[in-house]
């Protein structure tokens, strides 16, 4: 999480730059405020998806290899993860980047000049 906060953080003044261009050509708050959910969600989504394929190689290995046990997936992981990804990533990004939506634009084009 904490490496998702910095990568937000970092690029707050291109998405800045980008909101104030789309309100400025006419964007409403709901559209800006839905794009960045949605961003965040499919970001976090295949996070959960990158996370559950990592976690099923290894306990895999271990299994097999270590315990010398059989080889058995885990359904309930591919599923926990992806949504687990997806909430934690989605609610810290709109919640670093929500204030983004609130700014009206001339406001914005002020504060960059």
């Amino acid at each position: 999480m904490a490496v998702v906060i910095a990568t937000l953080l970092a690029s707050l003044d291109a998405r800045q730059q980008e909101a104030v261009l789309l309100r400025t050509l006419g964007a409403q708050r709901a559209y800006l405020a839905k794009s960045l959910w949605s961003e965040f969600l499919a970001l976090g989504l295949l996070a959960g998806l990158l996370a559950s394929a990592c976690a099923e190689i290894a306990m895999a290995l271990i299994a097999q290899r270590l315990f010398e046990l059989p080889l058995r997936l885990h359904p309930w992981l591919w599923l926990a993860l992806p949504v687990a990804g997806a909430l934690l990533v989605g609610l810290s990004g709109w919640l670093t980047t929500r204030h983004i939506t609130r700014v009206p634009p001339m406001q914005s084009i002020r504060a960059l000049n």
